[in-house]
């Protein structure tokens, strides 16, 4: 199966690794995050104007690759994000499930890392499921979690097998696009 996935990427990892998302673009939609990753609950405490020159920079080092950034998923959701990624032509993505998840059930000691990798897989699909509900949406796995490499492939495995949904580019996910 040849499943289309959308990867977003930090302006400094494009830096650092520009083959790489090269190779990643010739079958996968590159979007933009911010210029490097933030520790959590930080990026809402920025000022605008530095997530703006941070924005500006993540997509400046993909145009260094020729590649043309449409979407960004940002760490929060505040209204001067959004307004500085429209004013880009970068269409704002909003993952209808995450994990690690950033609100809701949160991952603690007592509800997941108490637990060994084999029973945390579960736990990890079941908050994804249930996030996704019965229409689905858009998934996003950070890649800075050490779970979500294993959760991925087992995620892949649910999605394409067992959930009923289909699986499609973010062209198709966002609306109006």
């Amino acid at each position: 199966m040849n499943t289309i996935f959308s990867i977003f990427v930090y302006g400094d990892f494009t830096e650092l690794y520009p083959e790489m998302i090269l190779n990643w673009s010739l079958n996968h939609t590159i979007g933009v995050r911010e210029g490097h990753p933030y520790p959590p609950g930080h990026f809402d405490m920025i000022n605008p104007s530095w997530i703006r020159t941070n924005l500006i920079i993540s997509v400046l080092r993909l145009h260094e690759l020729s590649l043309q950034p449409a979407f960004y998923l940002p760490a929060s959701t505040r209204w001067d994000i959004t307004r500085a990624a429209a004013l880009r032509d970068l269409r704002v993505v909003y993952p209808t499930a995450r994990f690690p998840p950033t609100k809701g059930t949160l991952l603690t000691y007592n509800n997941y890392y108490y637990y060994r990798s084999v029973e945390r897989v579960p736990k990890a699909l079941r908050m994804l499921s249930t996030a996704l509900g019965q229409n689905g949406g858009i998934v996003s796995l950070d890649s800075d979690h050490p779970d979500s490499y294993m959760i991925a492939v087992f995620l892949l495995d649910y999605l394409v097998e067992n959930s009923g949904f289909q699986l499609v580019g973010i062209n198709d996910c966002v609306a109006g696009f």
